[in-house]
């Protein structure tokens, strides 16, 4: 049997907001009472407090105690928000993208010693699996990605996995392993001949690039990743909220 997907009614009550605001319903961006809302909504307050608590998270909805909640439409400029969407895919998809995935150019590889720090790799443990990972953007390569998971941690080999698989699935796939968190570090970078190759540039020009380590339930380093953006394709943002 399918299983049913059936959307929380919480979600669908952000959905609405959402679309009000989007609409220009609420005069000075002040939302109406909570009561007011659930009503015209034809939902508990229960509910609507449920969804302005995930708004608020996102920062769309600020609430000032002793005045009321108001909404920000300018939170809903922006559509990859990496505060928000930590999968690749569903983040270039927010943005009105048709994406796939492919992987390519698997090898087996010694690690450079700046790998091997990373990944804490004691002098036996030598081998890397390493591999490409491509996110095509309407056709376009949007985001190139390097993946260096250490050779002891594959039980699986990575070619018999569906590409379209998150990082967090291959690695759970590839390595029986479940991933706990990730760490990131935002790197500059000059374009060589490569990815200028690769994304289709017209010359050499900076890059915005992270390096990324997945850790396990154990806090073992499962893989080093670097993400490599496409300066006219995937503009990152984030929100940062100040109010409390």
């Amino acid at each position: 049997m399918h299983k049913l997907h059936l959307t929380p009614l919480y979600m669908k009550a952000k959905e609405a907001i959402i679309d009000m605001v989007l609409k220009g319903r609420f005069p000075e961006n002040r939302l109406p009472p909570e009561e007011e809302l659930a009503e015209s909504l034809g939902i508990s307050r229960a509910t609507i407090r449920e969804a302005l608590m995930i708004l608020a998270r996102e920062g769309v909805v600020s609430k000032k105690h002793g005045v009321g909640n108001f909404v920000h439409p300018s939170a809903l400029e922006n559509r990859m928000r990496i505060d928000l969407i930590s999968d690749i895919a569903r983040l270039l998809k927010a943005s009105g993208y048709q994406v796939a995935v492919a992987h390519r150019n698997f090898r087996e590889e010694e690690p450079p010693p700046y790998v091997a720090e990373k990944l804490r790799l004691a002098p036996e443990e030598t081998r890397l699996y390493v591999f490409d990972r491509l996110y095509l953007a309407d056709g376009r390569t949007a985001v190139f990605i390097t993946i260096r998971i250490p050779r002891f941690h594959v039980v699986t080999d990575i070619k018999d996995l569906p590409a379209g698989l998150t990082i967090v699935d291959v690695l759970k796939g590839c390595c029986n392993a479940e991933v706990s968190h990730s760490i990131l570090t935002f790197q500059p970078l000059l374009a060589d001949d490569r990815l200028v190759e690769i994304f289709e540039l017209p010359e050499a020009r900076p890059l915005i690039s992270w390096e990324e380590l997945f850790f396990d339930l154990y806090d073992q380093r499962l893989c080093y990743n670097t993400i490599i953006f496409h300066p006219r394709i995937v503009q990152l943002s984030m929100l940062r909220k100040w109010g409390r």
